[in-house]
Order: C-alpha cells, then sequence, then structure tokens
C-alpha cells in the first residue's frame, strides 16, 4: 500500500471518529435544550416539581458517594491495621 493510501485511510478513520463526536455532543447539546425549554414553559409548581427531582437525584447521588467513601476507609484502615502487625 502506498504512503498516500495510508494517510488516506487515516485521515477517513480520524474523520469518522470526529465526526462520531460531534454526533454525540450535538444530541448532548440537544437533549439540554430540550430540558431547559421545558423548565422555561413550566408552570412554577412544575418547576418546583423539577427542581425536588433534581434535589433527590442529587442527594441519592451523594449517598452513593459516602457509601463508596465509607468503604474505601474502612479498606484502607484494614490494610493499615495488616501493615501494623
Amino acid at each position: 500500500m502506498s504512503l498516500w493510501k495510508s494517510l488516506k485511510k487515516i485521515f477517513k478513520k480520524e474523520a469518522a471518529d470526529v465526526q462520531e463526536g460531534l454526533s454525540s455532543l450535538r444530541d448532548k447539546l440537544d437533549d439540554e435544550l430540550s430540558r431547559r425549554e421545558r423548565e422555561m414553559e413550566a408552570s412554577p409548581s412544575e418547576r418546583i416539581e423539577m427542581i425536588q427531582g433534581e434535589v433527590d437525584a442529587t442527594g441519592s447521588r451523594m449517598e452513593e458517594l459516602e457509601a463508596e467513601l465509607d468503604s474505601r476507609s474502612a479498606a484502607a484502615d484494614s490494610a493499615d491495621d495488616l501493615r501494623r502487625d
């Protein structure tokens, strides 16, 4: 295979990767825009419900992180105890 064909193949692969990334970014931005449009069109009571849902989701994520930190801390303490023995 010639150098030119090799370069073309590499550039086509890179172009496909960039296009895939841009497509993913476009989808994320479209989703975010749609969410914000729904927020803007929502009545005050609907908006309060949306905010409460976000708070609940954040709270559950915080609980997951706290549990993970507790388990890591316990594992580190156990490893430290083993080293001392």
